[in-house]
């Protein structure tokens, strides 16, 4: 936003510092409305045209240790005194990418997105825009059936806390929103360039794994192959792989009898289902890509999985998760897996590894210094640390590819008659 190039006369623009943060909050807007040159809007006009008087900008406001803080500003600035908010944030782990989607009667628009190069890495940079969400002025209270749902569920979980007064009936509202399919639209679609630049390369040693181990699978016996992908991302892989394998099987004709793939998608959150579903319908595959669900990798996951598939998968893959997450995580992947995948079941895992305690090359090293710095609890994982804990839940480190980038395909098959 360069206010040297405003329309508007010099005089009428000022810049002013602005308090944030640390229960401010009062005192953000009684700053607001008594120090700022125009009336601003509030939350109870009856005018949802009326323009902001004054825009916020801030830089790199939003990391981990502020989010609680900032989701209190924001909520005063956007939608008590109606402004409109600029942030440029750089974009460093989800839980800043899921803190804009989570701001509640907040609309929040990437209206610029750069990437920067900085040494060996490229830094993804965005700016939104915050306003208040017009459905945040129409939001009507409770019914009183709702209310009574509300109060049941709080009784029969033994608590009052907001979660579990906001879920309602448990039994319902996970079904309620899962049953339905999601459409996809062309303008969901995110890039993410990471999966774009190997996407090719992954997706052509993905289907040479399968292809050498379709006897073992018993894909063209049963006629199916169902891959089950943990953290999918914006669903570039989902897309190019299902497809790539698909179209195996269509050129390999009757050789195989009829074979139809199944891949199914899950996050941690929502946010990114309509992308993955827009990568699907974009690459002709929403026939192949399920419906994504929410996992937890960290947590008691094969039931949930099951539940979409109570046949079990052939194959689960995970791209560039362990390393960027804590090692409960890793640890959850193999456990789920041991439960999940059929006998002779494949895992497969790409990203960075150590091998032996030795982290090769440098460049490699410095990406583990930095996610280290981030989370004491990231790091790159030493390849034997992930097979030791794979080898307690039946699963067996099969083969070991090196890729472009430093970086490695592990595959790991489940033991036959292993429960």
């Amino acid at each position: 936003i360069d206010l040297n190039k405003s329309p508007l006369p010099s005089d009428s623009v000022s810049c002013m510092p602005f308090p944030w943060g640390e229960q401010r909050e009062a005192k953000i807007l009684e700053f607001a409305q008594t120090k700022l040159p125009k009336p601003l809007t509030t939350s109870t006009s009856t005018s949802s045209s009326t323009s902001p008087s004054v825009v916020v900008v801030g830089v790199d406001c939003c990391y981990p240790g502020t989010l609680e803080q900032m989701s209190e500003t924001l909520r005063v600035l956007v939608r008590e005194a109606g402004l409109t908010v600029y942030l440029q944030q750089e974009m460093r782990g989800k839980a800043t990418k899921r803190f804009f989607r989570s701001l509640k009667g907040i609309s929040a628009v990437v209206v610029q997105e750069d990437f920067l190069k900085r040494k060996d890495e490229r830094l993804l940079y965005r700016i939104y825009r915050l306003t208040r969400a017009e459905k945040a002025e129409k939001e009507k209270p409770p019914s009183a059936k709702m209310q009574k749902e509300k109060k049941i569920a709080a009784t029969t979980t033994g608590t009052t806390g907001t979660h579990a007064l906001r879920e309602g009936p448990p039994e319902k509202t996970p079904k309620k929103t899962e049953k339905k399919r999601l459409t996809w639209s062309a303008r969901d679609k995110i890039i993410n360039p990471s999966a774009e630049r190997n996407k090719e390369v992954i997706t052509k040693t993905f289907v040479e794994v399968v292809s050498r181990s379709e006897q073992d699978l018993k894909i063209a016996a049963e006629g199916s192959a169902r891959v089950l992908e943990i953290a999918s991302g914006t669903g570039q892989h989902a897309a190019a792989i299902s497809k790539a394998l698909q179209e195996r099987y269509v050129a390999r004709g009757t050789q195989d009898g009829h074979v139809s793939v199944a891949w199914y998608p899950t996050e941690l959150t929502d946010h990114l289902f309509p992308s993955m579903m827009a990568w699907a319908g974009l690459s002709e595959v929403a026939n192949l890509v399920q419906q994504p669900i929410t996992i937890d990798a960290s947590s008691d996951w094969a039931g949930r999985a099951l539940s979409m598939c109570k046949d079990g998968y052939h194959i689960v893959y995970s791209c560039n998760c362990i390393h960027i997450a804590p090692w409960e995580v890793a640890k959850g992947i193999l456990k789920g897996c041991g439960s999940v995948l059929r006998d002779n079941g494949l895992l497969i895992m790409y990203g960075p590894y150590a091998i032996d305690g030795k982290l090769e090359p440098e460049s490699n090293r410095r990406f583990d210094r930095y996610l280290r710095a981030q989370n004491e609890k990231w790091g790159v994982r030493d390849l034997r640390d992930v097979e030791k804990e794979a080898n307690a839940f039946s699963l067996d480190l099969v083969q070991r590819i090196a890729m472009p980038a430093n970086n490695f395909i592990v595959v790991f098959k489940k033991r036959r008659g292993a429960s």
